[in-house]
Order: C-alpha cells, then sequence, then structure tokens
C-alpha cells in the first residue's frame, strides 16, 4: 500500500516537471524509474529472503516499500546470523550495480564515468544517451541510492539490524534491548546530520517539484521518529523484563481479586481492530505450524547428534536447535 501511494507521488512529481515552464523531461521517465525501483527491491527483499530461509531463519513475511527493508522475523536470530541477512539485501543491489556498470561499459562510450552517477542527491548525465543506455545508468542509480540508505543506522533499515547485531557481537554482554538503545541514539545523530546535509543543500532558485533538500529533511524526520518509536520500545522492555523477572505465581490470585473490575462496557471493536485481530490470529498460528514442523525437525537431528556427533550438524541446524531451545526455555519461565 505504501509503495502505491510512493508511485502515485512519484508520477504526480514526474508530470509536474514534465510540464514546467522550459523544461524538457519526459514524463515516461518517471514511470521507467518507477518499475526500476520496484524490481531493484524486489531483489533486495529476495536477498534477505533467500539468505534467512538457507539459515532456517523463518520470515513472516516480506515488505515492498520504496526503500526496502526486511519483514518481521517469526523469531530473533545470533548475531551472526542477523548480521548476515541484514546485509545480503545491499548486497544484492550492489550486483545489479556491478551487472549495470558492465552492460554500460559495453554499450556506452568507453569514456563514460560512473562518478557522476555515485552522487546519490545530484547524478549527473543520467538522461544523455539512447533509452537503453538511460534505463542502465537509472538502475545503477537507483540500486546504489538503495545501498547507502539501507547502511543508514537506524531501524528499521539494514544499516539499524547490523549495527545491532555488530553491537551484541563486539560486546555479548550487551542483550537486544541494550542494542536497540544505542542503535537509537546512533539513528537521532544520523538525523541531525541528514538535516545538516538538508540546509546546505537548500536552494529557493531550485524549480524541481521535489526539492533535495526537502527530500533529506523527511528522510530525517523519519529516521528521528523512527529512531525515538524504536528507543521508546526497547526501555520498555527492559523495564518489563526488571519488574517481571520476579517470581509472583504465590500472589498472583490475590493480586487479581484486588483489582477492581471496571463497570463500564466496552465498545465493540472497529472493522480495523477485528481485521488486524485476524490477522494477528493467522500469523500465530502460521508460528505454531512452524513450531511444529520444527519440532519433528529436532527430533531427528538428535537422532542424528546421537549417532554422529554434535559435528554432523549444518549451521542452519545447529541455528534450529538454538531457537527451539530458547523457545523451550521461554516457556518454562
Amino acid at each position: 500500500m505504501f509503495f502505491l501511494i510512493f508511485g502515485v507521488l512519484t508520477l504526480h512529481l514526474s508530470w509536474l516537471d514534465a510540464n514546467a515552464p522550459n523544461s524538457t523531461g519526459n514524463p515516461w521517465y518517471g514511470v521507467a524509474c518507477l518499475g526500476i525501483l520496484l524490481a531493484s527491491v524486489i531483489v533486495h527483499e529476495l536477498g534477505h529472503l533467500i539468505v534467512s530461509l538457507r539459515l532456517g531463519i523463518p520470515v513472516d513475511e516480506v515488505v515492498i516499500g520504496p526503500l526496502g527493508g526486511l519483514g518481521p522475523l517469526a523469531t530473533t536470530p545470533e548475531p551472526q546470523c542477523e548480521l548476515v541477512v541484514s546485509t545480503a539485501g545491499p548486497l544484492a543491489n550492489l550486483g545489479v550495480c556491478f551487472v549495470s556498470a558492465f552492460c554500460l561499459a559495453l554499450m556506452a562510450d568507453p569514456s563514460l564515468s560512473l562518478t557522476g552517477l555515485m552522487n546519490p542527491l545530484v547524478p549527473t548525465a543520467v538522461l544523455d544517451g539512447d533509452p537503453l543506455i538511460v534505463g542502465m545508468k537509472i538502475t545503477f542509480w537507483i540500486n546504489w541510492l538503495l545501498i547507502l540508505i539501507n547502511l543508514i543506522p537506524a531501524f528499521p533499515f539494514d544499516g539499524g539490524r547490523a549495527l545491532r547485531a555488530l553491537l551484541q557481537l563486539v560486546n555479548p554482554n550487551i542483550d537486544g534491548p541494550k542494542a536497540i538503545v544505542v542503535v537509537a541514539r546512533a539513528a537521532k545523530i544520523t538525523a541531525l546530520a541528514l538535516l545538516i546535509l538538508a540546509y546546505f543543500n537548500f536552494s529557493k532558485n531550485q524549480m524541481a517539484p521535489l526539492q533535495t533538500w526537502f527530500a533529506l529533511a523527511l528522510l530525517a524526520i523519519f529516521v528521528f521518529f523512527s529512531a525515538k518509536k524504536e528507543e521508546a520500545m526497547a526501555t520498555q522492555t527492559q523495564i518489563d523484563e526488571a519488574v517481571f523477572g520476579y517470581d509472583f505465581s504465590a500472589g498472583y490470585t490475590s493480586l487479581e481479586r484486588s483489582t477492581p473490575r471496571a463497570t463500564t462496557t466496552k465498545p465493540a471493536p472497529s472493522a480495523l481492530a477485528r481485521w488486524w485481530k485476524r490477522r494477528q490470529a493467522l500469523r500465530a498460528q502460521r508460528r505454531r505450524d512452524v513450531e511444529v514442523q520444527e519440532d519433528g525437525r529436532v527430533d531427528e537431528l538428535l537422532i542424528q547428534v546421537h549417532q554422529s556427533g554434535l559435528h554432523s550438524l549444518s549451521p542452519a541446524d545447529r541455528e534450529l536447535l538454538r531457537r527451539v531451545s530458547q523457545r523451550y526455555r521461554n516457556r518454562t519461565k
């Protein structure tokens, strides 16, 4: 849905640019850019998905957004696995950059330099050449832009997940919530840097419908508030773990009896709330199905370990055993 809104806005801006005074723009370039962006995001997500499945990490859903990003994972993988999964998407885009650069080297003038196309803000000479060369240039620039954006150390970008995994690898004493807080603070600093960059790119004489400084400012605002949200959720998780880490089982029933019952009738849930509840129930059912399959696989792996030893397991099998063991421990808490 978000990609659809982004696409409509992109087509509208390309139409405004083509109809601006003294403009030589072609509105069909906007359509081409949108199609190339969609294909590049799909390649990005396939990189995440393939690596996740190869490592034995189930993925609930795949998010197709204008900036890429991995969908929510059913379980939190080990830091080294999360690092590999988070970098798979940008590496897939890097592969597309290499392919498009190779094609440009074969088709275009040998004197063509990719330096201008590596400018993420104002690429130069993108529209020079025949349509096929222009398409390759746009493909290179869009995939390069996706790489740079996803390297931003902020959630939901891949850089945020990669930084969290690196923090936990460097210091095993840092748990998930603490690492998220560190990433959120780094994201706020990045948002400030983006705002400063937007300020230096501000120009009242720029005639483009969507000015560069405005896009940078929007990205900075998005990064800042995403970091603020993640930091608040991580802080609340730390508080919950500190409070509910104690055993309340002995006094739970008395606490329940002392809690006053609400006398007001709750309003009926809205259609959106019912849809969300059904969606959550479906995801929970899928997760239970995955757990049943994993439990059956664990029995086979235990037999294999008994017969051939632990060294006979592949990294994906070891990750599966660790994940199922963690799930069993959480059930006993």
